[in-house]
């Protein structure tokens, strides 16, 4: 299903005449004011997302089978990742029986760590990746450090980065409370992160455009880097 991300189009009509207008996807985004005079109607469960001005005659309908997001360019900022400390992460524990058999599974919360990136941030080199349960533990994967180390390493833009998450590990259940970008996850990859830093949280963008989700990075969580 085709995605359409309408970024500040400007439509120009007779105010009195009905208008219908096509737009072809070209990948540029255009910064600048979108007038309606008359109907606009967005279709194919698609997202209007407007980044600055929407200027609405008084009698004009506006239909959006989906998403109708509106911000103010001061408010957001675009980016391709971010790592952030968090209070509630979290994951599935199993449970075994007396011969070691995982018996069921346990919702948990603890401290740690969001590391999220958008399909076009670039990163490489990223020592995360999910490792297939072989036991029947909770879920089908297990997020692991393929340098069997604790720190968080990637490049981006040419530059390395490292950051010590070895407070995510949990050494009972041994397991990473660290949440991620999962292919298995219909979520990803992200199509967007737009950081709202007035207001303290992100907004993630699924790659089809039929979801988002707020993540709050207010006080007692904390952000450590973004690009």
């Amino acid at each position: 299903m085709k995605k359409l991300i309408i970024l500040l189009l400007i439509v120009g009509c007779e105010e009195f005449a009905p208008t219908n207008h096509t737009h072809t996807d070209t990948g540029e985004t255009v910064t600048d004011t979108l007038f309606v005079y008359d109907t606009l109607i967005v279709t194919n469960y698609d997202t209007l997302i407007v980044l600055d001005t929407l200027i609405v005659n008084y009698d004009t309908t506006i239909t959006v089978i989906d998403t109708v997001f509106m911000v103010e360019n001061s408010e957001y900022i675009d980016v391709d990742w971010f790592l952030m400390k968090g209070t509630a992460i979290q994951k599935r524990i199993p449970s075994f029986d007396e011969m070691g058999n995982p018996t069921d599974c346990e919702y948990v919360y603890d401290n740690g760590y969001y590391f999220i990136f958008s399909e076009s941030s670039n990163i490489t080199n990223i020592n995360l990746e999910y490792e297939v349960n072989e036991n029947g533990g909770c879920g089908n994967e297990t997020l692991i450090f393929n340098d069997n180390t604790q720190t968080l390493s990637f490049t981006y833009n040419g530059e390395s980065f490292n950051f010590d998450l070895s407070d995510s590990f949990d050494s009972e259940s041994e397991i990473f409370f660290i949440e991620t970008n999962n292919p298995s996850d219909s979520m990803f990859p992200l199509k967007r992160i737009l950081y709202n830093q007035n207001m303290n949280y992100i907004k993630l963008f699924s790659h089809n455009g039929l979801a988002f989700v707020d993540i709050d990075c207010s006080a007692p969580n904390e952000i450590i880097d973004y690009r």
